[in-house]
């Protein structure tokens, strides 16, 4: 039997079940839907083409006269699948769910100040290498300024000239202490 397409009415939006299905795998860390036609029957002329999406273990088949129609409507039944089975999971008694929203507003209040941080900044190609100290100072408050230029200057003392191994280890290990506290250690 040819299976009958579906009209969406004109007052209904389309909804990308394919790009939803695989938002949903995101947000849920589930592997990304895997599809195959399994399927293709007819003349040339009245093709129906079978398709078969899967997600994990689940597997979910779509049935139309194109490919691409085929497709859509077996993201879409493994989307219904997927709702289905996580609509009727309980997250937690009310004191867990009202601490998960403690923790989530702390989370939001703190993130301001903690994207500041050194370690978050990512580094700007566009940056002439003439101008990158600047921008580099730029990075760290005033007081961490200081800290770190007093740490660096304390490195190499101004009357020495030694080289040996043990005064180039003691300086790899007072550089190092440098780079960790700005957390690029």
């Amino acid at each position: 039997t040819i299976p009958e397409v579906k009209r969406t009415p004109p007052d209904v939006p389309f909804i990308n079940a394919v790009g939803a299905l695989q938002d949903l795998c995101i947000e849920n860390n589930l592997q990304e839907p895997k599809y195959k036609q399994i399927n293709e029957v007819g003349p040339p002329h009245a093709k129906i083409f079978s398709i078969q999406c899967s997600v994990t273990t689940f597997k979910e088949t779509g049935i139309a006269r194109t490919k691409k129609q085929a497709k859509q409507e077996a993201a879409k039944k493994m989307l219904d699948k997927i709702n289905e089975l996580t609509s009727g999971l309980s997250i937690g008694t009310k004191k867990e769910l009202d601490e998960r929203k403690d923790y989530s507003q702390i989370a939001k209040a703190r993130y301001p100040a903690l994207s500041r941080l050194p370690t978050s900044r990512k580094i700007n190609l566009g940056v002439k290498i003439s101008e990158y100290h600047i921008q580099f100072k730029h990075m760290f408050d005033t007081e961490m300024q200081k800290e770190l230029t007093e740490k660096l200057a304390s490195i190499i003392p101004q009357d020495e000239n030694d080289s040996s191994e043990e005064f180039v280890e003691d300086m790899l290990n007072k550089l190092r202490e440098v780079l960790a506290i700005i957390g690029l250690d």
